[in-house]
């Protein structure tokens, strides 16, 4: 891909407290040197140092700013941060997770190589306090698996979506937490999920984290985001979803030894397949596929 060609991303980082690993976090997606990169850095009112750490790559991103007060929750800044950009390729980066080496450009390439592709996520790596690997697990999701309660994990720092779904879905974030699980929800609501075998980005596991630390703050809104997902999900999507769970939860050993090519003579479970994305070697490119829902990921 010519430099020309390479579509523009927009990536907020927003950090409060977070001086210990801020500058890890930046120097994450600097370092990747991706020629068409908006990078957005929002300090939402530290009160430690870490103004004064982003300030030192000022010169570096697109926008660097710091907003005074306290918010309970980083939705208005992100929200703030992801409109200020133009990228037709979004997506956020928390203050203390990182991107992995090249990840921005195999996004890009996804992107480019599938039109039909709106919004997709990576595998899911996990990162310790010093910024070893500690798991990477490809979890699949399709809306079913939101419609029946089973929303872990759709991990956030490996998702990207275009522009245009973003718009479409609402240019903002709702929830005061959960906002990411809330998003996803909107997003099942509009268009396919898909899943590339591919490492984007890594969370990173402590009690800095607020999924960690506090996680009874996301449990209540992750359940009135698929309340209210269900509620406007239309009826055969809702019936369609206990059928699914009745394939997932007591017919799984039968269906896991069902080859994906059989699916056609089953129409019903053809509807739940998960959405991949592989790398062709033959064609040199990214191409979407599908993967059998029951078997073993």
């Amino acid at each position: 891909m010519s430099v020309q060609k390479y579509p523009k991303i927009t990536l907020v980082t927003v950090c409060y407290n977070h001086a210990k690993y801020v500058a890890e976090t930046i120097e994450s997606v600097l370092s990747q040197q991706y020629p068409n990169l908006e990078y957005i850095v929002i300090d939402d009112g530290s009160t430690d140092n870490s103004w004064d750490i982003i300030q030192k790559y000022k010169e570096k991103l697109t926008l660097c700013e710091h907003l005074d007060g306290y918010r309970d929750t980083p939705t208005t800044a992100l929200s703030y941060g992801l409109n200020k950009g133009a990228g037709e390729i979004m997506g956020w980066l928390n203050s203390d997770d990182i991107l992995l080496p090249g990840s921005l450009f195999r996004v890009a390439q996804i992107f480019t190589d599938n039109k039909d592709v709106r919004w997709f996520t990576g595998v899911a790596n996990t990162i310790n306090s010093d910024s070893q690997l500690v798991g990477t697990q490809m979890y699949l999701k399709n809306k079913y698996d939101f419609l029946i309660g089973d929303w872990r994990i759709i991990q956030q720092e490996s998702t990207f979506w275009c522009r245009s779904l973003w718009k479409e879905a609402g240019n903002m974030l709702c929830e005061a937490w959960a906002f990411d699980t809330e998003l996803w929800t909107r997003f099942f609501m509009l268009t396919d999920h898909y899943h590339a075998r591919v490492s984007i980005g890594a969370f990173r596991k402590g009690m800095q984290s607020k999924s960690v630390s506090d996680q009874h703050l996301f449990l209540n809104p992750n359940k009135k985001c698929l309340r209210k997902m269900r509620k406007h999900t239309s009826l055969e999507d809702r019936m369609l979803s206990v059928i699914y769970w009745i394939c997932k939860k007591i017919l799984w050993p039968l269906l896991s030894i069902i080859p994906t090519r059989f699916y056609r003579f089953i129409p019903v479970l053809k509807i739940f397949v998960y959405k991949t994305i592989e790398y062709s070697f033959i064609e040199k490119k990214w191409v979407t596929g599908s993967c059998h829902p029951f078997r073993g990921h």
